[in-house]
């Protein structure tokens, strides 16, 4: 079995792939744990008797939570298109 010449583009490419779909999937809840941190430290700032810093812990876990939550009913349907062109791409490489 011979290997195609552009085997290390196609790996190349589906690597790029995986770290597209992982970036998509994590940039909402980075974006998020930013602003809840901006939030928090602007309500500490104008307030000093709140003491955020104890009650930020659970604030961002929960707003945490609630992000995953959201972007997990958009992960199956990434992964399964991810999952069609690494199948598509595997086939037309090594189909002769």
């Amino acid at each position: 079995m011979t290997l195609p010449r552009d085997l290390g583009q196609t790996v190349i490419h589906l690597g790029m792939s995986i770290f597209t779909v992982g970036l998509r999937l994590s940039c909402p809840i980075v974006a998020m744990l930013l602003l809840t941190e901006v939030a928090l430290s602007l309500i500490s700032r104008v307030s000093p008797q709140l003491q955020m810093g104890s009650n930020s812990y659970p604030i961002k876990m929960l707003l945490s939570l609630a992000t995953l939550a959201s972007v997990l009913v958009v992960a199956p349907g990434l992964y399964a298109s991810l999952s069609r062109e690494v199948l598509r791409t595997i086939q037309t490489q090594f189909a002769h």
